[in-house]
């Protein structure tokens, strides 16, 4: 079966949507080619399955993380100290 053009679109890309199991929460890595999606239970743990599906060193800063309605920067998701 295949959609029409219309019908496509009406759905929200993959890397729009949370892919996160229960008791995780969901992250996304911007690439050089796209995101990478990350199943993580903190930050840390995120930044090293990056790190395993990118080639070259990773940063925090293209990391964003999963607010409940859309995906964030993670400075903006940090609250201030």
């Amino acid at each position: 079966m295949t959609l029409s053009r219309t019908a496509a679109s009406a759905f929200p890309a993959t890397h729009e949507l949370p892919l996160a199991a229960s008791g995780l929460n969901s992250y996304r890595y911007k690439g050089r080619y796209g995101f990478v999606m990350i199943c993580a239970a903190s930050v840390d743990k995120a930044l090293q399955e990056a790190a395993r599906s990118v080639s070259g060193p990773v940063s925090a800063e293209n990391l964003q993380v999963w607010n409940g309605k859309a995906y964030q920067a993670l400075q903006e998701a940090q609250p201030a100290a």
